[in-house]
C-alpha cells in the first residue's frame, strides 16, 4: 500500500507548496521528479522555470518558458514570466521577437502590450512604445501602469501638458498614488508651479524604493529658526540629487547660525570630503546604509559626535521650506569648492585639448534605473549642434557607446585619462 501511494504522489502540488513558502530549493527537487514522469507537462515547465528564475538561474528559467511556448505558443504566463526575465538581462530585441507574434494573434491583452511597449521604450522606439500605451489604454481604460508608463514616455519627449494630463487621471482614481504624485510633482516644477509642484514632490518619501527605517528618532523640521536649532540634513536618492540639493546647504547654514543654529549634514561617503570642504561650519558625516533580508536601515550612532540634533528633513525636502518662487532662488553661479590640486591639473589636461569650451556629456543614470532616456541617435544629434567640444563623463560608457556617439555624429568625445567617473566626484 505505501508504494501505492508513493505512486500517486502529486510532486507538482508538493513543489508548488515548497515555492510558496519559500523553499526554492525543495521544489525545485520536486518539480524535477515531476519532469521525470511526463518531461512536457507545462504546469511543471512553468513552476520550474519561476523557480529557477527565484534562484537565479536566468537560463534554465529562459528554457523552461520557451519549452512551454513550443507546446502553448499562446500561454499569457509563459510569454509574459519569459519577456520579463529577458527585460531584465536588457534583451529588448528578444523580448520584442517574442511578443510582437503574440500580440498579433491576440491583440486584446493590454498586459502584454504593457511589456512590449517597455521593450520598445528601452530599445529606444519611442513611438512604437508610445502605440503599445496606447492601445493598452483603449483596452484597459484608466489602467494607472498603461497611464504611467505613457506619460513618462510624454514627459521624456517634451509633451508636459499630455503627461500632467496622465497622471491627472491615475489621481483623480487613487489621489494617494505616491509615484504619480511625485512624477507629476516634477512636471509642475518644470513649469514654474513650484507651490503644487513642491508638495507633490514630498510623495518620492512614500515609495517604497524610499523606504528606509532610521534611528535618529528626531521630529521633522518644521521650518522653523528657534535659537541654538541643531537641524540634521539626512541623504537620500543618489548622488546627483545630493549635489543638486546641497545648493541650499549655504544658505541654510547662514540662516540658523543668526540664531546660533547649526547644520549637520549626512552624504554618500563619496561626497563628504567635496561637501565638507564646501560648506564651512556644517559638521558633514557619511551615510551609514546597511541592508538585510531586503531591508534598508540608516543609523546615526555618529550624531552625537557632532553635538546631536533638535530636528531632521530630507535633503530633498529643503527646497519646500526655501524655493517657494523663482525670486527665491539666489543669483550665485557655484557653491562647490573643488580640490585645488584636482581641479590644476583637470585645468592643465583641457588646455593640452586646445580650445574650449569644453562641455562634459552624460546620457543616462550610471544605476540603469532611469528606462526612459534619450537612444544615442539622438545624443549624436545634439553633439553634432554642440557649440563646444565634448568631454566624456558617462561613468558606465562602453567603447561600443562612444565608437556610435563618434560615428553619428561626426565629433570626437575627450575622454579623461585615469577618471573615475564614479567616485572621482572633484
Amino acid at each position: 500500500m505505501g508504494f501505492a501511494l508513493r505512486l500517486r504522489r502529486d510532486f507538482y502540488a508538493d513543489g508548488s507548496a515548497a515555492a510558496g513558502e519559500g523553499r526554492h530549493l525543495d521544489a525545485m527537487g520536486h518539480f524535477q521528479r515531476a519532469l521525470q514522469k511526463n518531461p512536457e507537462d507545462v504546469r511543471v515547465l512553468l513552476a520550474m522555470g519561476d523557480t529557477m528564475a527565484a534562484l537565479g538561474q536566468v537560463h534554465g528559467a529562459e528554457v523552461c518558458y520557451r519549452r512551454v511556448l513550443a507546446h502553448a505558443p499562446g500561454r499569457r504566463e509563459a510569454l509574459a514570466h519569459c519577456a520579463n526575465l529577458l527585460r531584465r538581462q536588457d534583451r529588448n530585441a528578444d523580448v520584442i521577437a517574442l511578443l510582437e507574434p503574440a500580440v498579433a494573434r491576440n491583440g486584446d491583452d493590454a498586459d502584454l502590450r504593457l511589456v512590449l511597449g517597455s521593450a520598445f521604450r528601452d530599445a529606444g522606439d519611442w513611438l512604437a512604445a508610445e502605440n503599445q500605451f496606447s492601445e493598452a489604454l483603449r483596452l484597459s481604460p484608466g489602467n494607472p501602469v498603461a497611464l504611467s508608463d505613457l506619460a513618462a514616455l510624454l514627459a521624456a519627449r517634451g509633451a508636459t501638458d499630455a503627461a500632467l494630463a496622465a497622471y491627472d487621471a491615475i489621481l483623480a482614481g487613487d489621489p494617494e498614488h505616491a509615484q504619480a504624485r511625485h512624477n507629476r510633482g516634477t512636471l509642475l516644477l518644470s513649469k514654474g508651479d513650484f507651490s503644487q509642484g513642491w508638495h507633490d514632490y514630498e510623495y518620492r518619501l512614500r515609495s517604497e524604493d524610499s523606504a528606509i527605517g532610521a534611528d535618529h528618532n528626531l521630529p521633522l523640521w518644521n521650518g522653523n529658526r528657534s535659537e541654538g536649532l541643531r537641524l540634521l540634513v539626512t541623504a537620500e536618492q543618489g548622488i546627483g540629487e545630493q549635489i543638486m540639493f546641497a545648493s541650499l546647504i549655504p544658505e541654510l547654514a547662514a540662516l540658523l547660525a543668526r540664531n546660533g543654529g547649526v547644520v549637520i549634514l549626512e552624504a554618500d561617503p563619496g561626497l563628504v570630503p567635496l561637501f565638507a570642504r564646501s560648506f564651512a561650519g556644517v559638521c558633514v558625516r557619511p551615510m551609514k546604509l546597511q541592508s538585510q533580508n531586503g531591508r534598508r536601515s540608516v543609523h546615526y550612532d555618529w550624531l552625537a559626535e557632532c553635538g546631536g540634533a533638535n530636528a531632521a528633513i530630507a535633503i530633498g525636502s529643503l527646497a519646500h521650506r526655501m524655493r517657494q518662487a523663482i525670486t527665491d532662488f539666489p543669483a550665485r553661479q557655484s557653491y562647490l569648492v573643488p580640490d585645488a590640486a584636482e581641479q590644476a591639473q583637470a585645468k592643465q589636461w583641457l588646455a593640452a585639448q586646445g580650445a574650449g569650451p569644453f562641455v562634459g556629456v552624460c546620457w543616462r543614470d550610471g544605476d540603469g534605473l532611469n528606462r526612459v532616456q534619450a537612444p544615442l541617435e539622438a545624443w549624436a544629434a545634439f553633439l553634432r549642434d554642440l557649440a563646444g567640444v565634448p568631454v566624456l563623463l558617462q561613468q558606465d560608457a562602453t567603447g561600443e557607446d562612444i565608437a556610435v556617439l563618434e560615428q553619428a555624429s561626426g565629433r570626437k568625445l575627450l575622454v579623461p585619462p585615469e577618471l573615475d567617473q564614479t567616485w572621482e566626484l572633484d
